[in-house]
């Protein structure tokens, strides 16, 4: 429509033209295919050099009638266009078979004009309103005397459906699942296989409540508009409470604390258990750090702090169930470093002769012991290589009595280690 050159240079060729006309020009210019439209910013205020350098200009940019051609102008790319004018006022530019701009200069008037665009019925999307009939290959409508008319329907986007929470196992008895569409005119939903249910986005749906352990329950959704439907399936499973993820994850040298993300990318849509950086790990010791995950089957895990990360940017997690350690990216089901305590005595069982037997019970590789005889009748603390002394009695109606034949079993980490009596 103008330029800086045109608007600030000798000639003024176009500094003269107001808003209104700026408009009208602009309409019919930007609404054209194959135009390289650029919208000129004048200065605010009262002539051409009104503004300083870096100032901000005037605001017709953001004018309704402005917006909604620049609006069209996108729209229409790849669409032909055919000129009409109805009398020497009103000028028609028609954009193939999807949308129009009417531009009219002169007064009031009833359009009435062969058009190739589809038939509807088009509602007016700039600042002179009304709606625009295409029947039988003729537009109708009324357009106000220094108005602009930009028609065309923008095409309904497909149907999206969404849940919360997604799909995949849950832990308690049952589970509430938010159903959610959007772009869509109607939805309903079926649990496997049953009746469709007309729902509102947002409802809730609760699923598995009394079912046994292990029930699968599958979560349907259809979702239309004018453009179609779409169909989208959601599976949940009811899984043992007690079960989840354990991770322990071995702090290397120089970090703090660590975090841990953990994510399960096997269902859609994909399921955080928190943000990034994710949740801190409890320290339990020795440069070991633990996380529980209730109610997760499976994980990939990401640790963090301060900046550092394992494993490295872009790269997906360390995939664990069950419980795990993680020690300098080597993944076991039992801590590396832990070995396993054993508990001996100095005689074998067997049966024994007197009024008592001495006993010597050993470990090895643990920080402490106890024994008990006859789980719980002489119960005590010892250390590696101190003797027990084992009675030939046992209790009955509060009294001690000697009873040949009475067994006599010393638990030592659950190695039963004490010989039989015998009378």
């Amino acid at each position: 429509m103008e330029s800086h050159d045109t608007y600030a240079n000798d000639n003024s060729e176009s500094t003269g033209l107001n808003d209104w006309q700026i408009k009208m020009g602009w309409a019919i210019i930007a609404s054209r295919a194959e135009t390289t439209s650029l919208f000129f910013n004048r200065p605010a205020g009262s002539g051409k050099f009104a503004n300083r350098l870096g100032d901000a200009g005037n605001t017709l940019w953001k004018d309704p009638d402005i917006v909604a051609v620049n609006k069209f102008h996108n729209a229409m790319v790849g669409q032909d266009e055919y000129l009409r004018t109805q009398g020497n006022q009103i000028m028609q530019v028609e954009r193939g078979t999807k949308g129009m701009t009417i531009v009219n200069l002169g007064g009031n008037a009833q359009i009435n004009s062969p058009t190739r665009l589809e038939e509807g019925v088009y509602q007016n999307k700039a600042s002179g309103g009304g709606s625009f009939t295409v029947s039988n290959g003729r537009i109708t409508g009324h357009l106000d005397g220094g108005k602009i008319a930009v028609l065309y329907n923008v095409a309904q986007q497909t149907p999206t459906v969404s849940v919360v929470p997604g799909e995949g196992p849950f832990y308690t008895d049952s589970v509430n699942v938010r159903i959610n569409y959007s772009n869509a005119n109607s939805a309903t939903y079926t649990l496997n296989g049953g009746p469709a249910i007309p729902f509102k986005s947002g409802d809730m749906v609760s699923i598995g409540a009394g079912t046994p352990i292990g029930s699968t329950f599958v979560l349907k959704i259809v979702a239309a508009n004018l453009s179609g439907q779409t169909e989208k399936t959601f599976r949940y499973t009811k899984e043992e409470p007690s079960s989840g993820v354990t991770v322990h994850f071995y702090k290397p040298s120089g970090w703090g604390a660590p975090n841990i993300y953990y994510y399960d990318d096997s269902v859609t849509p994909l399921r955080e258990g928190s943000a990034w950086p994710g949740v801190a790990m409890q320290d339990e010791g020795y440069g070991w750090y633990v996380y529980r995950a209730p109610g997760w089957k499976q994980a990939k895990v990401i640790f963090n702090s301060n900046g550092n990360q394992v494993p490295g940017s872009q790269m997906p997690g360390y995939a664990v169930s069950g419980e795990k350690w993680i020690k300098e990216g080597q993944i076991t089901s039992q801590n590396p470093q832990e070995t396993k305590t054993s508990a001996t005595t100095d005689k074998p069982e067997s049966a024994f002769h007197g009024d008592s037997l001495e006993i010597t019970p050993n470990y090895s590789d643990a920080d402490s012991d106890n024994y008990k005889l006859n789980d719980g009748l002489l119960s005590s603390s010892h250390k590696h290589g101190q003797s027990a002394h084992c009675p030939l009695y046992a209790v009955s109606d509060s009294k001690q009595q000697n009873v040949p034949g009475r067994e006599f079993r010393c638990k030592a980490r659950g190695t039963a280690c004490f010989p039989t009596i015998s009378g």
